[in-house]
């Protein structure tokens, strides 16, 4: 049971770290052990990046090389002539159909390995920070557990750790 009540949530002052750069800098340390995984996230953010960038310039030489020609010199995927037959029209499309296809397919596997490297290097930093937490309550005095009340040192942990997350 709460001594005072509900009254004490809105009466809590907000904590801000004092030194954000020394902040910041601990969480680095956690994150140090786990830089390889950050890079390949990295690395796999920009090849998915590139192949959403680059899908449209492929279909935009569908369109102007093979659907409805007008310049050959827009065409710089291949060289095709505004006389070309349909066969060889139809067959430019369907190539230029398959890298498309392609390129979906590689940006859905980079983007699904970016995102999972990036969520096992935060989840590992996660477990990591609690370990060292818990460690560091248990050695806290009794004292410290007497002043204050241990909902709300269970809450301060539960919500920080949320927050972290």
């Amino acid at each position: 049971m709460m001594l005072d009540g509900n009254r004490r949530i809105l009466e809590q002052e907000v904590s801000k770290p004092a030194r954000l750069g020394q902040t910041m800098s601990r969480f680095g340390q956690y994150f140090q052990r786990y830089w390889f995984a950050l890079l390949l996230a990295f690395a796999f953010i920009m090849v998915a990046t590139w192949t959403q960038i680059y899908g449209p310039q492929i279909i935009g030489q569908a369109v102007d090389c093979y659907l409805f020609p007008t310049d050959p010199a827009l065409c710089w995927f291949t060289e095709i002539s505004l006389d070309a037959t349909l066969e060889t029209r139809l067959a430019g499309l369907g190539q230029m159909t398959l890298i498309l296809i392609g390129l979906f397919i590689l940006g859905a596997a980079t983007s699904g390995l970016a995102f999972y490297s990036m969520r096992w290097a935060g989840e590992n930093v996660l477990r990591k920070m609690r370990q060292d937490l818990f460690r560091h309550m248990h050695s806290l005095s009794l004292g410290y557990y007497a002043k204050n009340e241990m909902g709300d040192v269970m809450s301060r942990v539960t919500n920080d750790a949320d927050t972290i997350r």
